[in-house]
């Protein structure tokens, strides 16, 4: 992903969290209050830092940094943006994008799998437990999975096929075989139980309101315990992986 501007330490730009900025070159708008005027209209005035810059600082900085605020110009219009984010999330940081929300498909996809909660009075957007937990089950069943290089090489078979460089039979061969390599795999692992503790050290944190809050509207003493103890849980599993 083409980065041209960082910030390594906001306590602004990413609500309630200790992060870094990231900034895109590039925007589809030209809303004349844009205070990254310079990026939207003239992109290629600002220098674009190395990818591997980017991820030596937060590497550096894990530990200090709880999250990561991609913004722009306008991020989605980046291709590599998915790989990019999924690189930066498998550092164990969290992740807020801003947007101007052009490109409702990709968030009404993520929405409509259950994978994202979007709250409409405040427009803030969550993962799910369902979201959080096909990352867990990815994570320790299929890590590859997450590999951002595994996706480029997908993306370029597709590019060999169009070209007439291999064939389509030739490609989805390939891919079958992954699929059913990996798919072996999985079912041999037999860690269903590991899985089942990483739902159960976060199903407190997605319960209803109505279920684990008192009267007053507060979270009670439990379910602050809960979600610490989740928190810690996954801080620790990011370090170690």
């Amino acid at each position: 992903m083409q980065i041209q501007g960082l910030q390594k330490l906001t306590l602004l730009d990413y609500p309630g969290k200790v992060a870094c900025t990231l900034f895109s070159g590039g925007c589809n708008f030209r809303c004349p209050f844009c205070q990254n005027g310079n990026l939207v209209q003239h992109p290629e005035w600002e220098p674009v830092i190395p990818e591997e810059e980017i991820f030596a600082v937060l590497e550096k900085r894990r530990g200090v940094l709880d999250g990561v605020c991609v913004t722009g110009g306008e991020p989605t219009l980046d291709p590599d943006l998915e790989r990019f984010v999924t690189k930066i999330k498998e550092l164990g940081y969290l992740v807020k994008l801003d947007t101007n929300g052009y490109r409702p498909e990709i968030l009404k996809k993520l929405v409509n799998n259950k994978y994202i909660a979007l709250n409409k009075k405040t427009q803030i957007i969550t993962p799910t437990l369902l979201g959080e937990n096909i990352f867990d089950v990815v994570s320790v069943s299929i890590r590859s999975l997450l590999n951002p290089e595994l996706t480029a090489s997908w993306e370029k078979g597709l590019t060999y096929v169009a070209e007439g460089q291999i064939t389509q039979d030739e490609y989805m061969g390939k891919l079958e075989n992954f699929v059913t390599r990996h798919t072996v795999n999985v079912k041999q692992l037999r860690n269903q139980f590991q899985l089942k503790s990483s739902f159960d050290a976060s199903a407190p944190y997605y319960r209803k309101a109505s279920s684990t809050r008192s009267r007053t509207g507060k979270r009670t003493a439990a379910e602050d315990s809960s979600a610490k103890s989740y928190s810690t849980a996954r801080k620790k599993g990011a370090q170690n992986s």
